[in-house]
């Protein structure tokens, strides 16, 4: 998968302060991500939309087509003081909102955030794991660490399966996400205790 590259800021941008773009978090509508990401980079302003292409086959037999990282959600950088035009992006086709939804200024997200969630994607450590008698450990509402991908670092709350994958509710920008992860990306809940005189008669 190819470094996202970021426009270059154009001449109407420029100047001799010093710029300091953040990055942004905006709400898109539903299936609106790539509507979002075109307007937005045709206005300019920096774009990240997360992809990963899911390591299985469809039903159908064909390979499966790329889907956001974070479904209903796109990132945008600009300078909020210098790029006057930013309340423009509330307004962009696809795009429901910058966040938060209830502050008339949104609020940045750290650098470091982004750039951790760039390198899981170009890594592309998405390979789920089928074993069910540790699948089996997992009871809807459990809260285990994230370990791998690009929600390394997080936690999750375990809602159901997903085919060979598992549904999590994950803390995204204020917002509980539903995010689906192979097995291996996820820690896994202990084997349960076998009391001693159970283990001696088996």
């Amino acid at each position: 998968m190819a470094v996202p590259r970021f426009p270059e800021r154009g001449p109407r941008q420029r100047s001799l302060t010093i710029r300091e773009d953040r990055w942004y978090v905006a709400r898109t509508l539903q299936h609106g991500e790539r509507v979002a990401e075109e307007n937005l980079k045709n206005q300019a302003f920096g774009v990240f939309l997360p992809m990963w292409t899911p390591d299985r086959t469809t039903k159908t037999g064909k390979a499966p087509a790329q889907i956001p990282l974070f479904p209903g959600y796109i990132l945008v950088q600009f300078d909020i003081a210098f790029d006057t035009n930013w309340p423009a992006i509330n307004n962009t086709r696809g795009v429901k909102r910058l966040l938060p939804l209830n502050r008339e200024r949104p609020i940045p997200i750290p650098d470091a955030f982004v750039e951790r969630i760039r390198k899981r994607v170009v890594a592309g450590d998405f390979e789920p794991d089928e074993i069910e008698d540790i699948v089996a450990r997992f009871t809807e509402g459990l809260v285990v660490d994230i370990v791998a991908g690009p929600f390394a670092g997080f936690s999750g709350q375990f809602q159901r399966r997903r085919g060979a994958d598992l549904e999590f509710l994950v803390d995204i920008f204020g917002r509980q996400t539903p995010v689906t992860l192979a097995l291996d990306q996820v820690e896994h809940p202990a084997p349960p205790v076998v009391p001693e005189a159970e283990e001696e008669a088996a």
